[in-house]
């Protein structure tokens, strides 16, 4: 039985880093930048599937910076907003309080098996947000669970994950069967208001056929931006055929019922990205998530608390990846 191996001494692209390391993963998270996953790569075939912007390295930013002008790419989690919202005299920064700041952290062995515990403290909620990662010894697979505690005055949140994937325009965007709902905002294909069709086929708006599971080249300048529902399954993935490989979140769809997608086709900032983000609101704005009740209150006291497993599938089938997906769709958290 091989071990998990941590080194809590490394760096990864000049910051300081935690990189585990099992049979299957090689992570590096970065403590210091909001408890970024930086790099997720599956060690059999060499793979890293996380984005890193070629033209901005990690770096630490002031608070309540714009996440768009100094995202650098891997994963961050988004909490209590994403756009930027003011709520009484609280002024919730872009993308949340938590992607810019430290995180504190501990390595915990259980068994075979490497959690390791990160956690840091609002500066404008005062909420405590504590997430656990646990790598395997064995196992194509890695769970996440999250905790959130509100120990101050209550105030309305989402909850989003923010994977930055690397794609080329061979790669395949896999969810189960759900209703998707283009945003105009960010939308290049859909410039007015959207109307919900059934995923994938869609009609832009010159009205020619489009099928949203295949990732264009970044040569076509389009950004794709919208929320999926009713979804059949709590799952969503990525697909790389050339090398016969793909990820796939699954995740507790009464928790996160929503999936929104981000991706820019050379488009956004010139970046050719793809990002998955299951979550709790149909609404990126806080607004409007408060006006159609995606978005609710944390009390005082209330913890928010919800998990994902990260898993590698060998295909290039989509159907084989989402029978796998479908069938260890995350209906309780995992032991953690």
């Amino acid at each position: 039985m091989s071990e998990v191996r941590v080194d809590t001494t490394a760096t990864c692209a000049g910051q300081p880093a935690v990189v585990v390391q099992s049979a299957a993963w090689r992570m590096a998270v970065l403590p210091t930048l909001g408890g970024k996953i930086w790099e997720l790569e599956y060690r059999p075939k060499a793979f890293q599937f996380l984005w890193h912007n070629p033209r901005r390295a990690p770096r630490p930013v002031t608070f309540g910076s714009g996440y768009d002008e100094v995202w650098s790419g891997g994963w961050d989690e988004i909490f209590p907003t994403d756009a930027l919202h003011v709520h009484g005299s609280k002024r919730l920064p872009d993308h949340g309080e938590f992607w810019s700041v430290e995180w504190q952290y501990e390595v915990l062995r259980e068994g075979t098996d490497v959690v390791l515990h990160l956690w840091s403290t609002g500066q404008v909620t005062k909420t405590r947000f504590d997430k656990w990662i646990r790598i395997p010894a064995a196992g194509a697979s890695l769970q996440i669970r999250y905790r959130i505690v509100n120990t101050g005055e209550s105030f309305p949140f989402l909850f989003k994950l923010h994977p930055a994937l690397k794609i080329t325009d061979r790669s395949r965007i896999a969810l189960p069967r759900c209703r998707f709902t283009p945003d105009s905002e960010y939308s290049t294909w859909f410039p007015s208001p959207g109307k919900s069709f059934a995923w994938p086929h869609a009609r832009k708006g010159d009205g020619t056929a489009v099928d949203l599971r295949k990732v264009e080249a970044p040569e076509s300048g389009a950004t794709l931006f919208g929320c999926a529902d009713d979804l059949e399954h709590g799952y969503c993935g990525l697909i790389h055929p050339e090398q016969d490989i793909a990820l796939g979140f699954t995740f507790q769809r009464e928790v996160l019922p929503y999936c929104w997608m981000f991706a820019s086709y050379g488009a956004f900032q010139d970046h050719h990205v793809v990002v998955l983000e299951p979550c709790t609101a149909n609404c990126w704005r806080l607004e409007n998530g408060l006006k159609n009740s995606s978005c609710r209150e944390l009390e005082n006291s209330e913890a928010f608390e919800t998990a994902v497993s990260v898993t590698v599938v060998e295909t290039e089938r989509e159907e084989e990846l989402s029978r796998v997906l479908a069938s260890a769709a995350v209906s309780a958290s995992p032991s953690l």
